[in-house]
């Protein structure tokens, strides 16, 4: 879940316009999370008044379309912070790896440091979370170092929290967007596109290949339309783009094409979760979806900046926020009984939680730790 601010001139999807569509994303997490289906509320009382609980359970599940928004930012901010490297991306080995690196020890030193406190905070609280997971002995310890680099989806070991699935995700998506972008230099937009569906065609949703490699085949599109829109400014000229030479007009127009874009393009989504088409919906929708959000969200004053409050925290708010939703406050998050309610304690809850864990890794300068090692890590390669 990276940051980016896309620069061409003075047009430009801004780190805060980046902010602002991870907040939305972070929302459709919850929701997500807390609604996809009646398993995750059993045993409580849920109320739902304003839709039955069938429509409720349906739109949850299509809202892991928050997975393809934060997949979107990071080849966007990714290929644009390589990209600044060199305008045609022909930059050495060396400089390459310095980048990776600095992207890398930023994203899995946020992840760590939360990782290590739900940890203490087990341990303090008497729950013996490390044995229920991990086991004993040598290997539990292994198992430990493989959870807490984020890569426990990837080898299929046991994992503190089912959720920390896309790091694993996360750090592949950081090393294979070099190797994309060296195919889009040389063979262009079709191949990269042609290629990128052809890889999620290959691997089917359920099968172990597909999670072995952290969903990726689903993702691959999303990486790719990050590519290219960072590549391409495609938000702007999105933004930019006019139906009619009246401004007032041509915005009523683009507003109600989008929604009406969007709606198709979730109807047939839902029509194709658990297919191998599904990434090239995944790609669709969310490019729809953030150009949507760029354009008409994004300014609204209040609104815009209260996104932005929730973006800024949406790493810490995403590791989290199932801890308290599962592991710790199953019965206090859903005794709020209305389906909106509790979704907007829970976010409530673990923004809190999120600022707190901002305000002790600075206390104890765990970002000046982590800028020791990355230094560490570049000196290595720079020998």
């Amino acid at each position: 879940m990276t940051l980016s601010c896309i620069s061409y001139g003075e047009k430009m999807f801004t780190k805060n316009d980046t902010n602002k569509v991870k907040g939305v994303a972070i929302i459709l997490m919850l929701i997500h999370h807390c609604f996809m289906n009646s398993g995750r509320y059993k045993g409580q009382q849920v109320i739902f008044s304003l839709l039955p609980e069938w429509r409720v359970n349906e739109f949850a599940l299509s809202m892991k379309i928050c997975v393809a928004m934060f997949v979107f930012l990071s080849a966007y901010g990714i290929t644009y912070s390589l990209k600044r490297l060199n305008e045609k991306y022909e930059y050495s080995r060396k400089e390459l790896e310095i980048s990776l690196i600095k992207r890398w020890t930023k994203m899995m030193g946020g992840f760590i440091f939360v990782f290590l406190l739900v940890q203490l905070y087990s341990v303090i609280t008497g729950q013996g979370w490390y044995v229920k997971n991990y086991g004993e002995g040598a290997m539990s310890l292994l198992y430990f170092g493989i959870d807490m680099f984020g890569l426990a989806q990837f080898f299929h070991t046991p994992t503190f929290l089912a959720t920390f699935w896309y790091m694993s995700l996360a750090q592949i998506i950081v090393f294979i967007i070099p190797l994309m972008i060296m195919v889009y230099r040389k063979f262009g937009t079709v191949t990269l596109l042609a290629l990128s569906i052809m890889v999620s065609m290959l691997f089917p949703v359920d099968t172990p290949s597909n999670k072995t490699y952290a969903y990726l085949p689903v993702y691959i599109v999303c990486i790719a339309v990050g590519i290219l829109a960072s590549d391409k400014n495609l938000l702007v000229k999105m933004k930019e783009f006019s139906l009619t030479n009246n401004k007032f007009v041509g915005k009523i127009i683009k507003f109600l094409v989008y929604i009406i874009l969007l709606v198709a393009i979730w109807y047939y989504r839902k029509e194709m979760l658990g297919t191998t088409i599904l990434s090239v919906f995944e790609g669709l929708m969310t490019i729809t979806l953030i150009g949507f959000m760029f354009e008409f969200i994004n300014p609204i004053p209040v609104v815009g900046r209260a996104l932005k409050f929730l973006g800024v925290y949406s790493m810490n708010i995403f590791l989290i926020h199932n801890f308290i939703r599962v592991c710790w406050y199953y019965d206090f998050t859903y005794s709020f009984k209305y389906p909106v309610l509790i979704v907007v304690v829970l976010l409530v809850v673990s923004l809190v939680v999120a600022i707190v864990i901002d305000l002790i890794k600075k206390l104890v300068r765990w970002d000046k730790l982590i800028s020791v090692l990355q230094k560490k890590l570049i000196g290595m390669v720079s020998e």
